[in-house]
């Protein structure tokens, strides 16, 4: 997902409560603009909120987990998460959709904020700067949430040291495109990242990061033995690449619910060290419901010779 930039300045946000049965109206006044106008329900219906600057807790509103329909001022470009201060799943919408069952995310939204369409970030170092980097990117903060000191990468760097960041990175953003960030110089012991992180300890990957570079689905080099495991169904969301055997998954156990796989046959099982009950694929499973291992998988492995 492409990510810009966002202003900086708070400027407002208009909460409008309103049903179609009748009762009255209740509005809130606190600056101006268009802004994004989710619904409870479908086809623009039932209560409503429309925000006009950045709401990272759609709590505070009312409306988190709500929406059921939405429209989007004309000209403007919004990101809606799935989890509160933007974490999560998140996906740019512009325009109207009343129905958000077709696009999986009915009821799931938990913040959003404006995008300023056309408006880059700076490449070089802007301690707490907002705003994913420009060009498929990747940048580094050495404090959570995006704060810090910050590293902009546009290219594939072997060894951190060389920037003066290794493991450094609290947290990162990404910009467009997916990339590999390894605990080890040289590109070793790497995870696929395809969305932020606000705290790497989610990760596992918490002052670990000594190497990074650009990652393409499908580019497995040539006999490249590799699963991508997500979070989400579908290949959605977060995401973990294992190359080896690994015999707890850190920072993904008990997560994955679909897998990808890149190249070779993989064992999956829900205990540590390839115990409990296991499974073999060397064919990509949208739901890993269908092998009983939907958010089970604790280790995974290349499949041993029977």
């Amino acid at each position: 997902m492409r990510r810009y930039r966002f202003l900086s300045a708070l400027i407002g946000m208009t909460i409008a409560l309103s049903s179609s049965a009748g009762y009255g109206q209740q509005d809130r006044q606190i600056g101006g603009g268009v802004g994004l106008t989710i619904f409870a329900d479908f086809n623009f219906r039932g209560r409503s909120a429309t925000m006009r600057d950045d709401t990272p807790d759609l709590r505070t509103i009312g409306m988190n987990d709500a929406a059921r329909s939405l429209r989007v001022g004309p000209g403007e470009q919004w990101e809606v998460c799935e989890h509160i201060n933007y974490e999560g799943r998140c996906v740019v919408v512009s325009g109207s959709e009343a129905d958000l069952r077709r696009t999986a995310w009915d009821r799931r939204i938990s913040s959003a904020r404006r995008i300023a369409v056309g408006i880059e970030p700076p490449i070089g170092n802007l301690p707490g700067g907002r705003g994913g980097p420009g060009g498929g990117g990747l940048e580094l903060f050495n404090r959570t949430g995006f704060g810090g000191d910050r590293r902009a990468f546009t290219a594939a760097t072997p060894d951190l040291r060389r920037v003066n960041f290794n493991d450094a990175a609290e947290s990162l953003r990404i910009g467009g495109r997916a990339w590999q960030v390894c605990a080890d110089a040289n590109y070793r012991n790497c995870l696929v990242v395809n969305t932020d992180w606000a705290d790497l300890r989610g990760l596992g990957m918490f002052r670990r990061i000594s190497s990074v570079r650009p990652w393409q689905a499908g580019a497995s080099g040539g006999g490249e033995l590799a699963i991508i495991l997500f979070d989400d169904r579908q290949f959605r969301g977060r995401s973990f690449r294992v190359e080896r055997a690994t015999g707890q998954l850190s920072g993904f156990s008990n997560r994955a619910e679909s897998v990808r796989v890149m190249g070779g046959s993989w064992q999956l099982c829900d205990g540590r060290n390839f115990t409990g009950r296991c499974s073999v694929t060397s064919v990509n499973i949208p739901d890993l419901s269908t092998v009983g291992l939907r958010n089970r998988v604790v280790s995974v492995r290349p499949a041993p010779p029977r």
